[in-house]
């Protein structure tokens, strides 16, 4: 309100002020307090985060505590985000079993639809951002099985609850949130009407708010962004998303390979060429050295390529070679298990199916 005084003063406030009794209405006029933060929310240190976003942003702190007023911890998603550890009774982690569920008849006949309905846009980020549309479709349909399922949570309250009501990951879920109000603000978006993720994540293409800030694009030339109602922004933005993590246009995304084994018994030369991580540390030279690939295997010796383990509980362990366009995919969502679904869904969606 400072700023507002400063205006009227410029225009007579004085002025105005010598026409009017001392104690009247107008004069004593004072701006409303600042809107209280729920109790549930720790003041000591939600307020201070809020003035550090408030003046690192030029964000009213008005306006920001209005959005956080009325939020409810959200105790469904504290749980889900901290899963408890597992008791190993439960089923073994299995690669075949991930790759049945990403082959279900109902999802590849969506995945098929949502090519054709969408095809001008999946060729666009195709073309754009090197791409595969079939990978564009594969993570769309993993992530909300094309928009139908995009979560119930409510997002500001859930990313305060998980980063002022939670410990695990809490400064994650901070600068998440800190992400959330200036989208908000930037974009005039209604946030208290925004639905996700137990974790945060948003729309179609599931990205959190940072991941919407960063890699959202305009792909269907309204001159917003939105990844809730535009499947071509939610198409062309995670083309970027990936390009902007590695993805090579034209190389392939893995190599099967028929080699199984217990993680026991692996000979020392496959160790010498794998990786757990999420970037290839070695390369098609190396595997090939390593009679890991064919000596005529047709890719150029010094692109980057690495050998992964995928846990099965009938085979010990499947193996992969890697390139950067796998653990692209991976930083979308840091598992091999998630890049081995999408790329299964991947390879079995067209146009023409």
């Amino acid at each position: 309100m400072a700023g507002a005084m400063a205006t009227l003063g410029t225009t007579g406030l004085a002025g105005i002020g010598a026409l009017l009794p001392v104690s009247s209405p107008q004069a004593k006029k004072k701006s409303p307090p600042p809107q209280a933060l729920p109790e549930w929310l720790p003041s000591p240190i939600v307020l201070p985060f809020l003035e550090e976003l408030s003046g690192r942003e030029k964000i009213p702190m008005a306006w920001l505590l209005g959005q956080l007023g009325r939020a409810e911890r959200q105790d469904r998603a504290i749980a889900l985000a901290n899963p408890p550890p597992g008791d190993g009774l439960g089923p073994a982690r299995s690669v075949q079993r991930v790759i049945q569920r990403s082959l279900d008849a109902q999802l590849v006949a969506n995945g098929n639809a949502y090519l054709r309905m969408h095809r001008d846009a999946f060729l666009k980020a195709q073309e754009e951002y090197g791409v595969p549309a079939r990978v564009i479709a594969g993570i769309l349909g993993i992530e909300t099985r094309y928009g139908r399922i995009m979560g119930s949570f409510p997002t500001v309250d859930t990313l305060a609850s998980l980063g002022f009501a939670n410990e695990r990951r809490a400064e994650f879920f901070r600068k998440e949130l800190a992400a959330l109000l200036v989208l908000g603000r930037e974009s005039g978006i209604k946030l208290n009407d925004l639905k996700g993720s137990f974790a945060g994540a948003l729309g179609i293409p599931q990205f959190m708010p940072s991941s919407w800030r960063n890699y959202g694009v305009d792909f269907d030339g309204n001159k917003r962004i939105d990844l809730i109602n535009s499947p071509s922004d939610s198409i062309g933005s995670v083309g970027h998303f990936l390009a902007r993590h590695g993805w090579r246009r034209d190389l392939p995304s893995h190599l099967p390979t028929a080699m199984t084994s217990n993680p026991q018994d692996r000979p020392p030369q496959l160790q010498r060429v794998m990786v757990d991580g999420l970037e290839a540390k070695h390369t098609v030279g190396d595997l090939v050295q390593a009679q890991v690939l064919d000596p005529e295997v047709s890719l150029p010796r010094a692109m980057q390529a690495s050998l992964i383990a995928l846990p099965d509980p009938d085979l010990g362990e499947l193996y992969w070679v890697a390139t950067p366009n796998f653990f692209a995919i991976t930083h979308y969502n840091r598992s091999y298990f998630y890049a081995v679904s999408v790329l299964s869904l991947a390879q079995a969606v067209s146009f023409r199916g």
